[in-house]
């Protein structure tokens, strides 16, 4: 089969409005490489959290062709303090889509479904349904099991999960991080097993032309969320270490990013005396988080548990050195040309890394670390990645 005969429909966890922006991008990426691409998104509501898109969502599916893509989308209004039936009903409310969709004529080869919470639990069902193998790509941190005692992963989501994992032709992880949780739910994938990394827009993320103007300030950044897994107290506690140290006097912070914790960080910023070295920029676009990129010394991830850390290669293709936690994906990407890793939750270690950083910063080569990202994890190179499994899997059903 040629990759432009290839039809491709991705069923997504989550999709925009209700995040998942990655989703579209990875979709209009495997499109660049030939094949139609069809999406299917379910993207969930709640009149409490997001009432605008519960009450404007329409109730019909919305069809949209845009950047190579085929978007059918229908929200799921979710139902008030309940969990286990708005997962019930959200695999139906996709199947139901499915149905609709496949009736109309269009027909995947092959399905790809992001995160087997719970599209991965869908797509096992259309595949029991109508015979067509998918790919299930794991992006979740809560499978690197780097939190113990979260609860993350209940004990009634076992039974969905196997299904997921059983039923998925392969299992794509975007890191190593995330295999030895899924293996003890379901010991006999591993030959399914694989790694592909997570891309990113290498041609957006550059690093600055020409070099930055002298100043006397060292400026790290942090692109994140705000909230406790993401580790950003810990960042600010290790900033407040490092302050204390006389070569870092010029160490200043720029937090990107927002979340529940934006005014618990805000008060614990203020108690460490803080607020002229600390910035809080709050949510920020792509375009202007690249502006804050290029302006940045060094980039600094301090989460608790990360399957991959997309931010990480964003600044990386920036050509920022970085200082990361070892919380799964992260010490994955960030070897000794790149950066610096450290345990996660260990503030005094945290501060330890970036007062290094700052004293051997200009040892990086920002061009090298630029190219490395590039070609590890450009959107070609990993969309192509993907075309050649599902190429694999297709041509093995062929001989099978």
């Amino acid at each position: 089969m040629k990759v432009s005969d290839l039809n491709i429909m991705v069923i997504p966890s989550w999709y925009p409005p209700s995040g998942g922006e990655f989703f579209r991008e990875h979709s209009i990426a495997i499109a660049g490489q030939g094949p139609g691409v069809t999406v299917l998104a379910a993207p969930e509501a709640g009149i409490r959290e997001k009432p605008g898109l519960y009450l404007s969502g329409g109730f019909g599916t919305r069809h949209t062709e845009k950047n190579g893509i085929s978007e059918f989308s229908r929200t799921f209004r979710r139902i008030p303090l309940t969990v286990r039936p708005n997962v019930r009903l959200w695999i139906k409310h996709v199947l139901s889509m499915f149905g609709e969709i496949y009736k109309s004529g269009r027909r995947p080869d092959i399905i790809q479904a992001h995160s087997s919470m719970w599209a991965g639990v869908a797509v096992a069902r259309i595949k029991q349904l109508y015979g067509i193998p998918f790919v299930l790509t794991e992006h979740r941190g809560r499978f690197t099991g780097r939190v113990p005692g979260s609860g993350l992963i209940k004990p009634w989501h076992i039974p969905l999960l196997r299904e997921a994992f059983e039923g998925a032709d392969s299992i794509v992880t975007v890191s190593r991080a995330l295999q030895n949780r899924i293996l003890e739910i379901c010991p006999h994938v591993q030959k399914k097993l694989c790694v592909i990394p997570n891309m990113t827009d290498t041609d957006h993320f550059i690093p600055s032309a020409g070099s930055l103007p002298v100043k006397d300030t060292f400026d790290f950044i942090c692109v994140t969320s705000l909230e406790k897994i993401k580790g950003a107290g810990h960042l600010i506690r290790a900033f407040s270490l490092l302050k204390k140290e006389e070569k870092a006097k010029g160490a200043k912070l720029t937090i990107v990013g927002s979340g529940p914790l934006e005014k618990y960080l805000g008060n614990l910023t203020k108690k460490l005396g803080l607020e002229d070295s600390v910035t809080f920029t709050g949510y920020l676009g792509k375009d202007k988080i690249l502006q804050q990129l290029q302006r940045a010394d060094a980039f600094v991830m301090p989460s608790l548990c990360e399957a991959f850390g997309i931010v990480i290669i964003e600044a990386m293709s920036c050509g920022l050195p970085v200082v990361a936690t070892e919380s799964g994906g992260p010490a994955e990407i960030v070897n000794k040309q790149c950066g610096i890793t450290v345990k996660a939750g260990n503030d005094k270690e945290l501060a330890h890394a970036m007062l290094s950083m700052m004293l051997k910063a200009n040892s990086y080569d920002k061009q090298e670390i630029a190219l490395h990202t590039r070609q590890n994890y450009g959107r070609d190179i990993v969309a192509g990645q993907y075309i050649e499994l599902y190429k694999q899997i297709l041509n093995k059903g062929k001989d099978g």
